[in-house]
């Protein structure tokens, strides 16, 4: 914005250098870098563990105690599809092949939202019901006691 570096122009050349080019007009510019650097790291590690993890719960039918060699695979298994993505298509193919695996998830989703509706107002609808259960009970049984009252006090009075 200020025009100490041209992003923009480094974007245009290789969306990779747009941290760096931005890094350069920042004061101690290799300290930040090689923070970043770490920082992409870690990221990715986490990332990616998390998805193996959540793969090897899935395959194992929710169990989150699984043997060591399994986890192992799937995580190999993640990192040589990502590996293989990236040299045949670079980027583009990675993020590409990620839409389209989204896309089921995403109508799957869909169908989760429509279906949670429908539980919320049946859920909603049976409150209701209950309610006004509940509030029939009460007048039903604040009759009775008036009637008990009534028909104590008339045996009092019969009795004098």
């Amino acid at each position: 914005m200020n025009g100490i570096v041209d992003v923009f122009k480094a974007v245009q050349i290789d969306d990779s250098l747009a941290l760096f080019a931005m890094l350069e007009g920042l004061p101690l510019q290799l300290i930040l870098s090689v923070v970043a650097i770490v920082l992409i790291t870690v990221f990715f590690a986490t990332s990616a563990n998390s998805g193996a993890l959540v793969v090897d719960s899935l395959t194992s039918g929710g169990k989150h105690e699984t043997p060591k060699r399994q986890k192992f695979l799937w995580a190999s298994l993640e990192g040589v599809v990502a590996a293989t993505l990236l040299i045949s298509g670079g980027l583009t193919a990675l993020q590409t092949a990620s839409v389209i695996t989204g896309l089921p998830f995403a109508i799957i989703l869909l169908i989760m939202i429509f279906s949670l509706n429908s539980a919320l107002k049946q859920e909603y609808e049976m409150e209701e019901n209950i309610k006004r259960v509940v509030d029939r009970a009460k007048e039903d049984y604040e009759i009775e006691d008036v009637i008990s009252e009534v028909v104590r006090d008339d045996a009092l009075i019969n009795q004098d």
